[in-house]
């Protein structure tokens, strides 16, 4: 199977995940695929249906893809911590701790794998609301090299982590961030994410209409792309939104849809927090037996949360993982790395690292761009695409771009 297509169903998986679901499940069906292509043929579908929040059936594609992987560490690494992400979102949290702990035996703290652990440990751990322990997971993520989607995320749930700690300064700047970020390297699904978290903390911050268009706007287009997490997130911050600006009749009718769709986390932290500003927006409107039902659920989820033994057993690996984490992770001190940077451990003991503008270029080319298309992109000269492609080669040791687009694949540069 032509490694471009393939790259091309790993960059869309966070752009456009029906279309990539679609296009991967019909390949699927070839019955003359090789191992390697129905592996990332399945990563890619369960990517797409992570998107579309659908769980279950993204932990079997992994599953399948897992167990067709042995034999290269790298790819069995990351299939593994794939699978780790879908049964956390299913809930099923010993098993998920463990299939992420093994991926990062596999690849080693010094891939950028080991930060598509760690993000994910710490997601799971904000859907329990143990916002500190989830926050040092992604800093320590962070702080690792790794490709740029990986780190919008991590500044993604840093950023939540934080606003719920009520520092909103610095949730902002990691907000920020996590948009900017996702929007260059193409994950949609994470910048509309980015996009809708901003837009409830400024609009706590003061002038609460000036954000409702933009909630409107993610809402719109995650519902246009099939993003039922992101829509289900964004319709819990709409209907916030709507409160803060006074809009309490309408603010509770949103908050009804939003109950309805809460597929968006685990361990139901969306429930939660409609809960918490639909019970102020229904005492607003004086119907205050409602308003108590509601108080009354936040408590008892929040009681369901302490009393689970699954929980319980879960944040205590996860601070034992924290704490031994090599000290150039769990440091303030990342010292020598650049954000967005690619480093991979090389078997000689060295590494090899290609830089944010490398990746931006590796992406294009596995995307089918000729040099002219990726220059005007990124605003160079096609002159500097062309000499700075030839040197990735060298690193990388490949001589053309369709060996290019394999080896992206291969080192998960696209996730």
């Amino acid at each position: 199977m032509p490694p471009e297509k393939l790259a091309a169903m790993i960059v869309g998986m966070y752009a456009t995940p029906q279309a990539t679901l679609c296009d991967a499940q019909s390949c699927l069906d070839a019955a003359d695929l090789s191992a390697w292509d129905r592996v990332q043929l399945l990563r890619a579908s369960g990517g797409a249906l992570l998107c579309l929040g659908r769980f279950s059936e993204a932990a079997s594609a992994y599953e399948q893809a897992a167990g067709l992987a042995g034999g290269n560490l790298h790819l069995e690494a990351l299939c593994r911590i794939n699978l780790g992400t879908a049964l956390g979102h299913c809930s099923r949290l010993s098993q998920s701790f463990a299939e992420h702990r093994a991926g990062i035996a596999l690849a080693g703290f010094q891939s950028g794998l080991a930060a598509l652990a760690l993000l994910n440990i710490g997601i799971l751990l904000y859907g329990m609301q143990a916002f500190d322990l989830s926050l040092g997971f992604q800093r320590a993520a962070l702080r690792l090299p790794a490709a740029p989607a990986i780190h919008s995320g991590a500044a993604l749930y840093a950023g939540r982590a934080l606003g719920f700690l009520g520092q909103s300064d610095e949730a902002l700047q990691w907000l920020g961030d996590a948009a900017m970020k996702a929007r260059a390297c193409r994950a949609t699904f994470m910048e509309l994410d980015a996009r809708s978290e901003l837009a409830l903390l400024r609009a706590k911050l003061g002038q609460p209409a000036d954000q409702l268009a933009e909630c409107l706007s993610v809402i719109q287009e995650s519902r246009r792309l099939g993003m039922k997490p992101v829509e289900s997130r964004t319709l819990s911050a709409y209907g916030h939104v709507l409160h803060l600006a006074g809009h309490h009749e309408l603010a509770a009718e949103v908050g009804e849809a939003a109950l309805a769709h809460d597929n968006a986390q685990p361990a139901g932290i969306l429930t939660r927090r409609v809960h918490g500003w639909l019970a102020q927006a229904l005492a607003a409107r004086g119907l205050f037996e409602q308003a108590y039902r509601s108080a009354a659920a936040v408590a008892e989820l929040a009681e369901g949360l302490e009393r689970s033994a699954d929980v319980r057993s879960y944040t205590t690996q996860a601070h034992a993982l924290l704490a031994r984490l090599p000290a150039h992770i769990a440091s303030d001190q990342a010292a020598g790395h650049v954000p967005g940077d690619f480093q991979i451990a090389l078997a000689s003991g060295g590494a090899l690292r290609l830089s944010a503008k490398d990746l931006q270029i590796l992406r294009g080319v596995a995307r089918g761009l000729t040099n002219g298309d990726i220059a005007a992109e990124l605003e160079i000269s096609p002159n500097t695409v062309r000499n700075r492609l030839s040197q990735v080669y060298l690193k990388i040791k490949v001589h053309d771009r369709a060996a290019a687009t394999a080896w992206a694949l291969r080192m998960g540069v696209l996730q």
